[in-house]
Order: structure tokens, then C-alpha cells, then sequence
């Protein structure tokens, strides 16, 4: 079964590749970043 991941941010410009990397990339069907404005 494929799954969508959304990932919430604010101010995560530094970090969000390696928290996107950290998804099991073999269960994904799309990573939803929202970005709250920052």
C-alpha cells in the first residue's frame, strides 16, 4: 500500500531534505511539504 506523507514546516529551510530523505521512500506515493508562510 502506498502512502502520502505531509510534512508541516515553518523556518525548516535547513532541515527539510534531510527529513524528506528520511521518509521510506518504498511505501510513498507523494510528499506533501505545507509551508506556513516562513
Amino acid at each position: 500500500m502506498k502512502i502520502s506523507v505531509v510534512i508541516p514546516t515553518l523556518n525548516e529551510e535547513q532541515a527539510i531534505g534531510e527529513v524528506v530523505r528520511a521518509v521510506p521512500q518504498d511505501r510513498i506515493h507523494e510528499i506533501i511539504v505545507v509551508d506556513n508562510g516562513s
